[in-house]
């Protein structure tokens, strides 16, 4: 099977996509798939150990695929890809990346109303079947109008070849955000919390890449809040770097408002650590599995889940986070994945789905 990825960009700063999609592409490289990836914007090098063919910003002969996977939405390149794929007759699949999310839709309103109105409504007709990665993904592809089959398939997490050693039993605890500072991850509303619990012998570490600006604005407020010096901020670490800060952190938060996936939440509980997690991501297992929090979005919800999480023992920590590893190993890894996107990809081209 020779499968065409088409996405925007691969820059660490694009967010979770970066990571899921390259990993994807590896993944199936592996499983007697052909596969391409086109990078339409920037040239960022592509760590590349299995043969995935990358060009950047290329337009290639689609009639040589049997399917096109887009990854995004809004982009008028992508659209390029979509319509030439009608135009052939080659089928191709979208995967909305948390696109299709009512609060995305609401962010930059009234430029995305005219791109639906001009190409993207258009494209997303014509897609054979999308992608998901959660049943709440799903709920909104339906909610935006759209009745074609979808594949669920989560994402996956590259755990690194040995896991760095885990620190336990600090003196001063350590709770770490890792994403992107952006306005809809929910780093105000951590800091008014914060604020509000005020723990004694924790200290939040964030990491990760400013995203418009929105560093400044969460550091005027910790600073308003006087809890200045209880947060740490570091930028964007490599994968060793960040896999050593997962492992000597003992809690992890992330209080997205709108999340289709959460690859940190995977990172997170791969790293054995408890997680705090909104309801604005699709981890209700964070519940049901005992291994995390699964919250309302909100200053109060947040209050109490840190609450509970600083006031247990270092040994409860851990056995939530060994529940939450093992959630990770028997669902999100790569061969599960990729298993179940091939097979999607079977029913698309057979017309079963």
């Amino acid at each position: 099977m020779k499968v065409l990825h088409i996405v925007s960009s691969i820059s660490p700063r694009s967010g979770g996509p970066t990571r899921s999609v390259k990993g994807l592409c590896r993944a199936l490289s592996l499983k007697d798939t052909t596969i391409t990836l086109i990078v339409l914007h920037g040239n960022d090098e592509f760590d590349n150990p299995c043969g995935v063919e990358v060009l950047y910003g290329a337009m290639p002969d689609l009639i040589n695929y049997d399917i096109v996977h887009l990854h995004g939405l809004w982009d008028p390149a992508l659209h390029t890809i979509a319509r030439g794929c009608r135009k052939v007759g080659v089928k191709y699949i979208i995967s909305p990346r948390g696109m299709l999310d009512p609060w995305a839709l609401s962010v930059k309103k009234w430029k995305k109303h005219v791109a639906l109105a001009l190409y993207q409504r258009r494209d997303l007709n014509g897609a054979a079947a999308f992608h998901v990665t959660a049943q709440e993904e799903l709920s909104h592809v339906r909610a935006a109008g759209f009745l074609q089959p979808c594949i669920v398939v989560p994402n996956a997490v590259d755990l690194p070849a040995r896991m760095p050693e885990r620190i336990l039993g600090k003196e001063v605890k350590t709770a770490i955000f890792l994403s992107r500072l952006h306005p809809g991850k929910g780093l105000l509303t951590l800091a008014e919390a914060w604020a509000k619990v005020n723990p004694k012998g924790w200290k939040m570490k964030v990491v990760g890449p400013d995203s418009y600006g929105h560093k400044k604005d969460v550091v005027d407020t910790i600073n308003k809040l006087g809890i200045v010096d209880q947060w740490e901020f570091v930028d964007e670490l490599d994968d060793r770097q960040k896999w050593c800060a997962y492992r000597s952190a003992d809690l992890l938060v992330h209080p997205s408002v709108s999340e289709n996936f959460g690859i940190t939440i995977v990172e997170g509980l791969a790293a054995e650590l408890p997680v705090i997690a909104t309801k604005g991501t699709p981890w209700r297992e964070l519940e049901e599995r005992e291994c995390g929090w699964w919250i309302d979005i909100g200053v109060e919800p947040l209050i109490d889940a840190l609450q509970e999480a600083m006031s247990l023992s270092d040994a409860e920590r851990y056995e939530m986070g060994l529940r939450g590893c093992k959630l990770i190993e028997e669902k999100y890894t790569w061969d599960a994945v990729v298993k179940a996107m091939i097979n999607g990809y079977t029913e698309v081209l057979n017309g079963k789905t």
